[in-house]
Parts: C-alpha cells; sequence; structure tokens
C-alpha cells in the first residue's frame, strides 16, 4: 500500500520494508513534499454512528474546566470548538490546539474526530469535536474500490465495499435510520449524511463540502484506494541529492 501510493507521487524503485517496529520506505526521485503528505495522511477510514450526547457529555465538561487561559479552544452547547482566523496557517494551528485539548480523552466506547465548520451565519470558522462510536465503526479494510463522481449533485467519492462490509454497513444503516453517521478520514470527518432508509448495495457516496471541487474528491478517491491500516508518526526521513529539500 505504501509502494502503490509513493509511485503515484512520482517515486521510482520505491523498496518498502520493515526493520524492528519501523516501516522503511526506500525510493528514487518525486516530491518530497508529496511524498510526506501521503505517508503523513495516511487514509485510514471509519465509518460510524455518533456517539450520544449523554455519552460524552462527561468527557466534554471535564476538558471544559481545565482549558488553559488563552486557548483558543472553547465549550459550546455541550462541544468543544477551536476558533480560527483567516488563512490556512490559523487553520492548521486550530486543528492542533483542538487535538492538543483532547488527547487521551476517547475510550474503548467513544473516539474524538474533527469536523471543519466553514463560519456560516449559524456556526464560528474553526473546528469542533464530534465523537465517532467505536461500537458501530466500520473500518476501511471492507473497501475494495473508490472512485471519484460528478453529476448534478456535485463532486463525490464512491466507495465500493467487500461483501462483509457490505453486510456490517446495511445493519449500521437499518440501527440508525433518522440519524447522522460519521464519515472519518485520519481523523477528520468528511461527510455527516443523515441515513434516510438502510443501505443494502455496498455503496457509500461521501459527498464533498462546500469550497471542495472535483479535484480534491480525486485526490480523496485516491488516498482511499490504497489506506495504510494504521496510522504511521514520522520518525525520521533523508534525501540524499545536489540539495537538500527544505524541511
Amino acid at each position: 500500500m505504501a509502494r502503490a501510493r509513493l509511485e503515484r507521487a512520482g517515486l521510482k524503485c520505491v523498496q518498502v520494508h520493515t526493520r524492528d517496529d519501523v516501516l522503511v520506505v526506500e525510493g528514487n526521485g518525486g516530491s518530497p513534499a508529496v511524498a510526506r503528505v501521503l505517508l503523513d495522511a495516511p487514509g485510514v477510514l471509519w465509518i460510524g454512528a455518533e456517539a450520544p450526547r449523554d455519552a460524552t457529555a462527561r468527557i466534554v465538561a471535564r476538558i471544559g474546566r481545565d482549558l488553559p487561559s488563552g486557548s483558543p479552544v472553547h465549550e459550546a452547547y455541550g462541544r468543544l470548538i477551536a476558533s480560527a482566523g483567516p488563512g490556512g496557517d490559523a487553520k492548521q494551528a486550530a486543528l492542533e490546539a483542538l487535538k492538543a485539548v483532547v488527547a487521551g480523552a476517547g475510550d474503548d466506547a467513544v473516539r474524538p474526530v474533527f469536523e471543519w465548520l466553514d463560519g456560516d451565519p449559524s456556526s464560528p470558522r474553526g473546528w469542533r469535536v464530534r465523537w465517532l462510536d467505536r461500537s458501530t465503526a466500520l473500518s476501511g479494510t471492507h473497501v475494495q474500490d473508490a472512485e471519484a463522481t460528478l453529476d448534478r449533485r456535485g463532486s463525490a467519492v464512491l466507495l465500493h465495499l467487500d461483501a462483509e462490509g457490505t453486510r456490517a454497513f446495511a445493519d449500521l444503516t437499518r440501527s440508525h435510520v433518522h440519524e447522522v453517521l460519521l464519515i472519518v478520514i485520519d481523523d477528520i470527518v468528511e461527510s455527516a449524511p443523515l441515513v434516510m432508509d438502510p443501505i443494502e448495495g455496498g455503496a457509500v457516496r461521501i459527498t464533498m463540502g462546500a469550497g471542495q471541487g472535483h479535484g480534491q474528491a480525486e485526490h480523496l478517491a485516491s488516498e482511499l484506494a490504497n489506506p495504510f491500516p494504521v496510522a504511521l508518526r514520522r520518525q525520521n526521513e533523508q534525501w540524499i541529492g545536489p540539495a537538500a529539500p527544505a524541511p
């Protein structure tokens, strides 16, 4: 999986092997920046129900009481929100602040995931925490294929599940009709559709959010077609060539 993702980034002669508990990736050419993105965002997919508010209220209240002075994170209506100013750096900084606040807050029952709020009149610009019900979560290991689509409804990514995933997703949607599902990639909520009816055909549509075009849909489909089964943490890197790339 790592080899396929990096070869799409332009690396040649990619070799992947393990050394103790470390995954070592070697290759020639390509873009260091693109390679970093592909490895740092491994495309780990979860689809599941949102945990009931009463299951997470105590966690949120405890975190809210302990927020440090000057933190961009605040509690509002039982939600943890990190406000972000304009610009991509501010967006990333707000996400990192929110991740730091909830680090270790999840347990065997719930997992914190992060949703971007675009700053419409009803919400601030920033990130908020939602809580994935682990007991309902379906992993990306059941995705057979992913493709970008474009129709009158806009850009989307269509996932095709294997037989086991199709049965599990049908059970999930059957038991959560008129409830929201969270479609999460690398702990970021990509879509939160409302289930209107059980979905039994093994196809899952991820609708792209506001401001996301077909290019983002193609990129996401490519990520999901070759996900890593677990998240990776980059330990170190070395680029050998005429000039070392900027860090």
